[in-house]
């Protein structure tokens, strides 16, 4: 028992030794060691004369030696991994996480001294990475990652990968990786990896490639509600909304310098974007943005183009009466500048005068006409009508420019040109006469035969109707009249009046003409309708006054005539309540205040058959009908004969089957001669009342006693035996030949037609007797009673 007991306070006064020993201790040396877990590990001290261990952190006395002889500290959870060697070195078997920290070791030599072990894990690093395990390189730049491995033992190999590649490796606790950072390896990860032939577990230290990439620039185009990438031309209507925004496609990417340019002119808008409320034309081109950061520089442009509906600019062109070329241009400008474009010339007071047919272009050249005349009828308003698909803000896809033309010359007479006038006796004359002029009328002078110069009248402005492109149009102009009272017969002569405006002069002679009864009217023309008859005409002259058309008709050569007034101006007229197929008459004339002109030629015209229309379409469907059925029949007998041909026999045997048969042959015709001879016909033809016989005759004496006459020919023919290569066959009806006499003296009727002025009323109709066969007509012997 009282061994025990100064056991116990003897290790009770070495452990409060040892702390006193360790208080008044100066560290010498801190060392590092590296250990993997799930190992025995040794923790050895630089001095081999250790007394004692300790762990700083918990200040837990760990194992005490003392001569030899080996304490270790039973309150510690970790006592039973706890073990020393006989030189006192530490071993921590089954080496934990928890283990790990600061261990000191104490030696009780005179020197006092003790050294610190700080002993961590086995550990690989890359040396390029920081905290967060990241590189930050330049595009383009070579790179190089060091990997070392913390704690290297011998047996270690040391890879770099990247994914499930392999791209280096060394059997050294030192490795590195040389690379061109390319835009590839952005964000990659690359892992450095050791492992111990050991069988200690492997190591592994992991890095991410941050690259400062060179910029990606692209531009996307807001417009109104839609949004377009990667366009290179984007089309904007004249104010819409756009906004451009200048984009790196590496968001990551920092600092980041971005410039605008317009046209090449640099815009002061350090943003990335360029917002246009409400876009104009003159902001159409190009707008290229530039980014540049420490990789490098890129830019994108696109080209902004602004729709407009066209705008036609007016204006007004003067021609000169020498020129003769006249060339128009409408001015216009839009975008597109693709343009359709159609022309129209109007008057000065708004009324069409003619519109250029296939004629798409900005250039108008105007038609030259007589060489002789000024063509003031080109003047007036041309209208330049332009659309390029683009509606204005009215929707109107059509714009409309004015071309105010203005001819300039000497006085002209209106269209058409009246250089005879109609005066009365012991009446007032008037000798009007318009005029076109470019400017006012600053002189006008009349003059007789005689040379006398009547008093002077003045050119008054005015509208009139003028002869224009085969058209009636009005134009402003001048009326220049001289005034006769109380016209004699001296007054009846030609005149002269000269006519001055700012360009020059012109002169036109005029004549007085005593008035006279009207002319016939002329050109008359009919055509009728089962009870009625039109009558178009051309009047004739009007002898100086009003005229009237008188038209008189009646049935032919009977009944007096009926009269109708026709109105002034008319040049037709219809007259009605007539009955069908029957002929009428008419005439003629005209009358105004001084008499009556002659009549015109009786005219006759038949009025339509209610019934014509339609037996001419039955006539001619009959016609037609006749004529499909020869064809027919025409391709049935070519039908037959390809048909006979085709089963002939070899030439041997049609030479024998020709000479057993020509006798039956020869007495076969003369049979039918003989049958043709006694033979008797006799028919009526319908509505001609005579009756035609076919006698029984002696046709041989007919034909000798009629050889050599003016009406037939005849010939006398000889069959000389030749032998015959072919089979012999006869063709008609019965197996016969047929044979036919045909007089070619006789003469039909001919058919009676009809067509729209054609008044008579012919009923054709038809009798079966008309029609015989052709057996008929070979046996026939016309003769007429």
């Amino acid at each position: 028992m009282f061994v025990d007991m100064n056991l116990e306070f003897a290790y009770l006064y070495r452990w409060v030794l040892v702390f006193s020993w360790i208080s008044g201790f100066q560290t010498a040396e801190i060392q590092n060691k590296y250990v993997s877990t799930g190992t025995d590990v040794m923790i050895k001290c630089p001095n081999n004369n250790v007394n004692a261990w300790r762990k700083c952190k918990s200040k837990d006395i760990l194992a005490n030696c003392d001569k030899g002889n080996t304490l270790i500290n039973p309150s510690l959870n970790i006592s039973d991994r706890i073990s020393v060697t006989e030189d006192c070195q530490l071993i921590i078997q089954k080496f934990t996480t928890g283990d790990l920290g600061t261990y000191l070791c104490v030696e009780t030599d005179f020197k006092n001294k003790n050294y610190i072990i700080n002993v961590q894990l086995r550990n690989i690093k890359i040396l390029e990475s920081d905290r967060a395990n990241i590189v930050r390189v330049t595009e383009g730049t070579v790179l190089n990652l060091t990997c070392t491995v913390l704690g290297g033992l011998s047996g270690d190999s040391v890879y770099w990968t990247k994914g499930n590649e392999l791209l280096t490796f060394d059997n050294a606790s030192y490795l590195s990786l040389t690379l061109q950072a390319n835009r590839s390896f952005n964000m990659k990860e690359f892992v450095c990896m050791a492992n111990n032939s050991n069988g200690l577990n492997p190591i592994e230290a992991r890095v991410r490639l941050h690259l400062i990439l060179k910029p990606l620039v692209s531009i996307i185009v807001f417009q109104n509600s839609s949004e377009r990438k990667n366009q290179k031309s984007v089309q904007v209507r004249q104010g819409h909304y756009l906004q451009l925004k200048c984009q790196d496609n590496f968001e990551e990417n920092e600092d980041l310098e971005m410039t605008w340019l317009f046209n090449g002119m640099l815009l002061q808008n350090k943003s990335n974007k360029v917002v246009i409320e409400q876009i104009h034309p003159e902001r159409s081109g190009e707008y290229t943005c530039t980014v540049k950061n420490k990789a490098g520089t890129d830019y994108a442009a696109v080209n902004i183009t602004v729709t407009y509906f066209p705008i036609v600019r007016c204006e007004n062109v003067t021609f000169h009466d020498r020129d003769r070329q006249r060339t128009l241009e409408c001015k216009v400008s839009g975008e597109p500048n693709t343009y359709n474009i159609s022309w129209f010339h109007f008057s000065y007071h708004n009324q069409l005068v003619r519109m250029f047919k296939n004629i798409n272009d900005k250039m108008l050249t105007l038609p030259i006409g007589d060489s002789n005349d000024l063509w003031y009828e080109d003047s007036g308003i041309y209208t330049c009508n332009v659309t390029n698909g683009i509606p204005d803000d009215s929707g109107n896809l059509w714009q409309t420019g004015k071309i105010v033309v203005v001819i300039e010359g000497i006085p002209v007479l209106v269209k058409p040109r009246k250089y005879e006038y109609i005066g009365h006796f012991n009446e007032t004359s008037r000798l009007s006469i318009y005029v076109l002029s470019s400017s006012k009328i600053v002189k006008v002078v009349w003059f007789d035969e005689r040379q006398n110069h009547p008093p002077t009248s003045k050119c008054v402005p005015t509208v009139t109707k003028v002869e224009a492109f085969e058209q009636l149009i009005n134009e402003t102009s001048y009326k220049c009249e001289y005034v006769i009272k109380n016209t004699t017969e001296d007054d009846f002569q030609n005149y002269t009046v000269f006519i001055t405006n700012q360009c020059g002069q012109n002169a036109f002679n005029i004549s007085l003409v005593s008035a006279r009864v009207p002319d016939e009217p002329t050109n008359i023309r009919l055509r009728s309708t089962t009870n009625q008859i039109l009558v178009k005409f051309k009047p004739g002259f009007h002898g100086g006054s009003e005229q009237n058309i008188l038209i008189e008709y009646r049935k032919a050569s009977a009944g007096t005539w009926i009269s109708r007034g026709i109105k002034n101006h008319c040049t037709h007229y219809v007259i009605q309540n007539l009955k069908p197929s029957t002929e009428y008459e008419l005439r003629m004339y005209a009358i105004n205040k001084l008499g009556n002109s002659t009549v015109t030629e009786i005219y006759r015209k038949f009025t339509k058959d209610e019934t014509n229309g339609s037996s001419t379409k039955y006539l001619s469907f009959a016609i037609g009908f006749v004529v499909l059925a020869g064809l027919f029949v025409t391709w049935l007998r070519f039908r037959k004969a390809k048909r006979n041909d085709a089963h002939r026999s070899s030439p041997n045997e049609q030479q024998i089957q020709a000479s057993a048969s020509r006798e039956d042959v020869y007495s076969s015709i003369e049979r039918r001669r003989q049958n043709l001879n006694i033979q008797e016909v006799t028919y009526k033809i319908s509505g001609e009342g005579k009756t035609k016989k076919f006698r029984r005759t002696d046709r041989t004496e007919n034909r000798n006693n009629e050889k050599g006459s003016s009406k037939l020919n005849y010939i006398d023919v000889v069959f000389e035996p030749k032998p015959c290569i072919g089979k012999f066959y006869i063709h008609g009806a019965d197996n016969r030949t047929p044979y036919a006499d045909v007089d070619f003296s006789a003469k039909a009727e001919p058919l009676i037609s009809s067509d729209e002025d054609d008044e008579s009323n012919v009923s054709v109709k038809y009798n079966d007797d008309d029609f015989v066969s052709l057996e008929d007509v070979q046996q026939w012997n016309i003769t007429e009673d």
